[in-house]
């Protein structure tokens, strides 16, 4: 009989363990689950910003060099016709920041016959703007 209860209180002692057990595995489970996902979280999203940063970098360089690129062409063709220029001029090229205005700038300054003629449609753009 003795043998019998023990028995019984073995396979009860062994459910409760295993229940416990399952429980505790599964808690423990979950937290760990949590704090890996929040790190490959975390890397996924350094990774997603760099690419981001990278692409949107690379975007703004590009506009940044065809700014530069068309505010160059202006000023060494002005700098051929005219002689050299004021640096007042090259500041307000310098502040407009459209591409498709510069390029308008280029042609501008390729065809006007004096300064005087390519600095006051550039004055007007600038009363325009503000």
């Amino acid at each position: 009989l003795v043998e019998r209860y023990a028995a019984v209180g073995v396979e009860k002692g062994i459910k409760i363990g295993e229940a416990k057990g399952i429980e505790i595995g599964i808690t423990k489970g979950r937290e760990e689950g949590k704090i890996e996902g929040k790190i490959e979280g975390k890397i996924e999203g350094k990774i997603e910003g760099k690419i981001e940063g990278r692409i949107e970098g690379e975007a703004r360089g590009k506009v940044m060099g065809e700014l530069e690129g068309r505010i160059e062409a202006i000023i060494s063709i002005l700098d051929v016709k005219f002689g050299e220029i004021s640096e007042t001029v090259r500041e307000s090229l310098c502040a407009v920041k459209e591409v498709n205005r510069l390029q308008e700038f280029v042609r501008l300054a390729a065809k006007c016959d004096t300064f005087e003629e390519f600095c006051k449609e550039l004055k007007s753009t600038k009363r325009n703007r503000h």
